[in-house]
Protein backbone atom coordinates (compact mmCIF):
# COMPACT_ATOMS: atom_id res chain seq x y z
CA UNK A 1 0.00 0.00 0.00
CA UNK A 2 1.25 3.46 -1.25
CA UNK A 3 1.11 6.46 1.89
CA UNK A 4 0.08 9.46 0.10
CA UNK A 5 1.85 12.64 0.97
CA UNK A 6 -0.66 15.39 1.59
CA UNK A 7 1.50 18.62 2.32
CA UNK A 8 4.60 19.15 1.92
CA UNK A 9 7.21 17.72 3.80
CA UNK A 10 10.00 18.52 5.79
CA UNK A 11 13.79 17.74 5.18
CA UNK A 12 16.48 18.65 6.56
CA UNK A 13 18.71 21.47 4.73
CA UNK A 14 21.51 18.83 4.12
CA UNK A 15 19.40 16.25 2.71
CA UNK A 16 17.71 18.83 0.16
CA UNK A 17 21.40 20.31 -0.75
CA UNK A 18 22.24 16.63 -1.69
CA UNK A 19 19.14 15.76 -3.49
CA UNK A 20 19.36 19.20 -5.50
CA UNK A 21 22.69 17.90 -6.96
CA UNK A 22 21.96 14.52 -7.48
CA UNK A 23 18.99 15.94 -9.61
CA UNK A 24 21.58 18.71 -11.31
CA UNK A 25 24.33 16.20 -12.08
CA UNK A 26 23.01 12.45 -12.37
CA UNK A 27 22.65 12.77 -16.45
CA UNK A 28 26.38 12.85 -16.71
CA UNK A 29 28.36 9.81 -16.93
CA UNK A 30 29.62 8.05 -13.88
CA UNK A 31 28.63 10.53 -11.71
CA UNK A 32 28.71 9.69 -8.22
CA UNK A 33 27.29 11.26 -4.61
CA UNK A 34 28.56 9.77 -1.17
CA UNK A 35 26.88 11.50 2.00
CA UNK A 36 28.60 11.67 5.04
CA UNK A 37 32.16 10.01 4.47
CA UNK A 38 34.53 9.05 6.93
CA UNK A 39 36.08 12.08 7.90
CA UNK A 40 34.74 13.74 5.25
CA UNK A 41 32.20 16.97 4.73
CA UNK A 42 28.54 16.81 4.56
CA UNK A 43 28.69 15.38 0.95
CA UNK A 44 31.07 14.49 -1.66
CA UNK A 45 30.16 14.16 -5.29
CA UNK A 46 32.67 12.47 -8.62
CA UNK A 47 32.18 13.61 -11.49
CA UNK A 48 34.36 12.32 -14.15
CA UNK A 49 35.42 14.97 -16.87
CA UNK A 50 37.77 14.28 -19.72
CA UNK A 51 38.30 10.52 -18.24
CA UNK A 52 39.65 12.50 -15.16
CA UNK A 53 37.59 12.17 -12.17
CA UNK A 54 36.88 15.56 -10.10
CA UNK A 55 36.20 15.51 -6.56
CA UNK A 56 33.24 17.85 -4.95
CA UNK A 57 33.20 18.16 -1.34
CA UNK A 58 29.98 19.89 0.25
CA UNK A 59 29.25 21.48 3.52
CA UNK A 60 26.00 22.71 3.99
CA UNK A 61 25.30 25.25 7.04
CA UNK A 62 21.72 26.33 7.57
CA UNK A 63 22.06 28.95 9.59
CA UNK A 64 20.46 32.69 9.19
CA UNK A 65 23.11 34.64 10.45
CA UNK A 66 25.24 36.92 7.77
CA UNK A 67 28.27 35.12 6.00
CA UNK A 68 31.48 36.79 6.86
CA UNK A 69 34.80 35.59 5.78
CA UNK A 70 35.46 34.24 9.43
CA UNK A 71 32.67 32.24 8.05
CA UNK A 72 34.64 30.71 5.32
CA UNK A 73 37.22 29.75 7.47
CA UNK A 74 35.71 27.96 10.14
CA UNK A 75 34.29 26.20 7.51
CA UNK A 76 37.92 25.36 5.80
CA UNK A 77 38.96 24.64 9.21
CA UNK A 78 37.33 21.84 9.76
CA UNK A 79 39.62 18.44 10.67
CA UNK A 80 39.33 14.81 10.47
CA UNK A 81 37.33 13.29 13.25
CA UNK A 82 40.89 12.92 15.91
CA UNK A 83 43.29 14.32 13.62
CA UNK A 84 45.23 17.74 14.13
CA UNK A 85 46.16 17.68 9.98
CA UNK A 86 44.33 17.03 6.58
CA UNK A 87 41.62 19.89 7.17
CA UNK A 88 39.39 20.90 4.28
CA UNK A 89 41.92 24.00 2.99
CA UNK A 90 44.62 21.64 3.29
CA UNK A 91 42.82 19.62 0.90
CA UNK A 92 41.77 21.93 -1.32
CA UNK A 93 44.88 23.39 -2.06
CA UNK A 94 46.38 19.77 -2.47
CA UNK A 95 44.87 18.84 -5.52
CA UNK A 96 42.18 20.29 -7.64
CA UNK A 97 38.87 19.16 -5.82
CA UNK A 98 36.45 21.81 -5.60
CA UNK A 99 35.03 22.65 -2.37
CA UNK A 100 31.54 23.84 -2.28
CA UNK A 101 30.29 26.06 1.07
CA UNK A 102 26.25 26.03 0.82
CA UNK A 103 25.44 28.72 3.32
CA UNK A 104 21.32 30.02 4.21
CA UNK A 105 23.15 33.52 5.16
CA UNK A 106 23.87 36.31 3.01
CA UNK A 107 27.29 36.83 2.50
CA UNK A 108 29.23 40.38 3.53
CA UNK A 109 31.21 42.10 0.56
CA UNK A 110 34.45 40.30 1.76
CA UNK A 111 32.39 36.95 1.67
CA UNK A 112 30.77 37.61 -1.86
CA UNK A 113 34.55 37.37 -3.45
CA UNK A 114 33.75 33.21 -3.76
CA UNK A 115 29.96 33.50 -4.91
CA UNK A 116 28.73 31.41 -7.67
CA UNK A 117 25.43 31.21 -8.35
CA UNK A 118 23.52 27.95 -7.58
CA UNK A 119 23.58 26.92 -11.38
CA UNK A 120 26.95 26.85 -10.77
CA UNK A 121 29.40 24.53 -12.95
CA UNK A 122 32.87 22.95 -12.80
CA UNK A 123 34.09 24.69 -15.79
CA UNK A 124 33.01 28.21 -13.66
CA UNK A 125 36.83 27.61 -11.92
CA UNK A 126 38.64 29.02 -15.11
CA UNK A 127 36.11 31.91 -14.94
CA UNK A 128 37.14 33.15 -11.71
CA UNK A 129 40.53 35.24 -10.63
CA UNK A 130 40.75 36.61 -7.05
CA UNK A 131 43.74 39.03 -6.24
CA UNK A 132 46.58 38.58 -3.53
CA UNK A 133 45.18 40.85 -1.58
CA UNK A 134 41.82 39.00 -1.46
CA UNK A 135 44.13 35.29 -0.95
CA UNK A 136 46.00 37.30 1.90
CA UNK A 137 42.76 37.98 3.72
CA UNK A 138 41.61 34.41 3.68
CA UNK A 139 44.57 33.09 4.45
CA UNK A 140 44.91 35.52 7.69
CA UNK A 141 41.33 34.60 9.01
CA UNK A 142 42.34 30.81 8.48
CA UNK A 143 45.43 31.74 10.73
CA UNK A 144 43.32 32.94 13.50
CA UNK A 145 40.20 31.18 13.27
CA UNK A 146 37.90 32.00 16.32
CA UNK A 147 39.20 30.56 19.35
CA UNK A 148 36.13 29.47 20.29
CA UNK A 149 35.75 27.00 18.75
CA UNK A 150 38.90 25.06 20.42
CA UNK A 151 38.46 24.08 23.73
CA UNK A 152 41.38 23.70 25.71
CA UNK A 153 42.09 20.43 24.55
CA UNK A 154 45.15 18.71 23.45
CA UNK A 155 43.56 17.89 19.80
CA UNK A 156 41.61 21.27 19.13
CA UNK A 157 45.29 22.69 20.41
CA UNK A 158 46.95 21.05 17.87
CA UNK A 159 44.44 22.29 15.12
CA UNK A 160 44.89 25.67 16.41
CA UNK A 161 48.61 25.23 15.59
CA UNK A 162 47.71 23.70 12.73
CA UNK A 163 45.44 26.55 11.21
CA UNK A 164 47.94 29.04 12.47
CA UNK A 165 51.28 27.04 11.06
CA UNK A 166 49.28 27.03 7.39
CA UNK A 167 48.42 30.82 8.14
CA UNK A 168 51.71 31.60 8.04
CA UNK A 169 53.14 29.14 5.83
CA UNK A 170 51.17 28.51 2.42
CA UNK A 171 52.45 30.82 -0.36
CA UNK A 172 49.95 33.39 -0.92
CA UNK A 173 49.75 32.49 -4.95
CA UNK A 174 48.82 29.19 -4.19
CA UNK A 175 45.98 30.31 -2.30
CA UNK A 176 44.91 32.40 -4.90
CA UNK A 177 44.61 29.37 -7.53
CA UNK A 178 42.96 27.42 -4.98
CA UNK A 179 40.39 29.98 -4.09
CA UNK A 180 39.37 29.45 -7.78
CA UNK A 181 37.91 26.19 -6.70
CA UNK A 182 35.80 27.54 -3.72
CA UNK A 183 32.36 27.92 -4.45
CA UNK A 184 30.19 29.59 -2.06
CA UNK A 185 26.37 29.79 -2.59
CA UNK A 186 24.53 32.21 -0.67
CA UNK A 187 20.61 32.39 0.59
CA UNK A 188 20.31 28.36 0.36
CA UNK A 189 17.54 28.57 2.19
CA UNK A 190 15.22 25.29 2.83
CA UNK A 191 12.46 26.64 0.58
CA UNK A 192 14.66 27.83 -1.93
CA UNK A 193 16.41 24.44 -2.50
CA UNK A 194 13.48 22.95 -2.02
CA UNK A 195 12.13 25.28 -5.13
CA UNK A 196 14.96 24.60 -6.94
CA UNK A 197 14.92 20.91 -6.90
CA UNK A 198 10.83 20.56 -7.76
CA UNK A 199 11.97 22.97 -10.71
CA UNK A 200 14.88 20.47 -11.52
CA UNK A 201 11.95 17.37 -11.39
CA UNK A 202 9.25 19.55 -13.98
CA UNK A 203 11.73 20.59 -16.07
CA UNK A 204 14.90 18.44 -16.16
CA UNK A 205 13.13 15.27 -15.73
CA UNK A 206 9.65 16.07 -17.24
CA UNK A 207 7.99 14.75 -14.16
CA UNK A 208 4.14 15.91 -13.66
CA UNK A 209 2.67 18.03 -10.99
CA UNK A 210 1.34 15.35 -8.88
CA UNK A 211 3.81 13.15 -8.41
CA UNK A 212 6.51 16.17 -8.05
CA UNK A 213 6.31 15.62 -4.04
CA UNK A 214 6.56 11.89 -3.79
CA UNK A 215 9.61 11.93 -6.26
CA UNK A 216 11.24 14.31 -4.22
CA UNK A 217 10.58 12.73 -0.82
CA UNK A 218 12.15 9.25 -2.62
CA UNK A 219 15.40 10.99 -3.78
CA UNK A 220 15.84 12.63 0.10
CA UNK A 221 14.99 9.71 1.43
CA UNK A 222 18.14 7.93 0.05
CA UNK A 223 20.98 7.65 2.44
CA UNK A 224 23.57 6.47 0.29
CA UNK A 225 24.73 7.12 -3.50
CA UNK A 226 21.89 9.50 -4.56
CA UNK A 227 23.14 10.10 -8.17
CA UNK A 228 23.06 6.06 -8.69
CA UNK A 229 19.89 5.40 -7.03
CA UNK A 230 17.57 7.86 -8.71
CA UNK A 231 17.39 6.67 -11.99
CA UNK A 232 15.83 3.71 -11.23
CA UNK A 233 13.09 5.86 -9.44
CA UNK A 234 12.21 7.55 -12.57
CA UNK A 235 12.55 5.01 -15.20
CA UNK A 236 9.94 2.00 -13.05
CA UNK A 237 8.37 4.14 -10.37
CA UNK A 238 6.83 7.42 -12.06
CA UNK A 239 5.70 8.15 -15.38
CA UNK A 240 7.10 10.96 -17.63
CA UNK A 241 5.36 14.26 -18.62
CA UNK A 242 4.49 13.90 -22.29
CA UNK A 243 3.80 18.21 -22.91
Amino acid sequence: MSIAVIGPEKYDLQDLVCAEIALRFQPSPNAAMYLELANGEDAQFILVTSGKPRFIEVQVKGSSRPVKLSSVAQCLAHFPERSSSGCLFERLLSDDRIVLLVMSGRCDDAAAHYVVGDDWEIDHEGKRSFTRREARALLAEFGSVDQKLFKPTKLRSARRARCRQIGSSVKVDAVRRAAKRLFLVEFATDSAVRSRCEGLLRTSYRIPDDYVGDVLAEVVRSSSALARSYPLLLSKTYPRNLN
